[in-house]
């Protein structure tokens, strides 16, 4: 298992005031660890602000607040067919005017690696990927959307060895 603590701090000076200035913080929190034998299970956790001044002309100087919440999970079922799922769930405050969304998407995979790569002999794999995301916006209702895609892979690769 391992986990880490992260925190970056930057900040954009626009010379010419075209759009404003910002300074960004980001901390984050994750870890990694396994459950039995053989479920991985990723969670980690996101908070960061933007703050906008010295805005030109026509522009609100702004402070953007977000809060995201990751939980990753994989397993292997057999040596040849492996899954994974996401869950992901933010949630967007930004201070002029009261904006904001909670945004929650949902992904999943489930691979079958068919032919494996070995010597000359590429490999080749199949997977089912699936993607659900739901926007939830506070102020427009025009922007709340749901949708979701799925889609059918197949890869090939190579591990040349002689």
């Amino acid at each position: 298992w391992n986990w880490s603590i992260v925190h970056s701090r930057g900040t954009f000076t626009n010379h010419i005031n075209s759009v404003p200035d910002t300074r960004t913080r980001i901390s984050q929190l994750n870890a990694n660890f396994r459950i039995g034998q053989r479920l991985d299970v990723r969670p980690s956790l996101q908070y960061s602000t933007i703050e906008e001044s010295d805005p030109p002309a026509g522009f609100v100087a702004r402070e953007m607040t977000t809060a995201t919440a990751i939980l990753g999970l994989g397993y292997p079922f057999t040596e040849n067919v492996n899954g994974n799922l996401g869950l992901n769930y933010a949630s967007q405050i930004v201070t002029s005017g009261n904006l904001g969304n909670n945004i929650k998407s949902v992904s999943g995979s489930l691979q079958w690696n068919a032919i494996r790569a070995q010597g000359v002999r590429p490999g080749v794999s199949l997977a089912l990927d699936g993607l659900y995301y739901d926007v939830e916006d506070f102020v427009t209702v025009g922007n709340t959307r749901n949708n979701y895609q799925i889609f059918l892979r197949i890869g090939v690769s190579w591990m040349p060895s002689l």
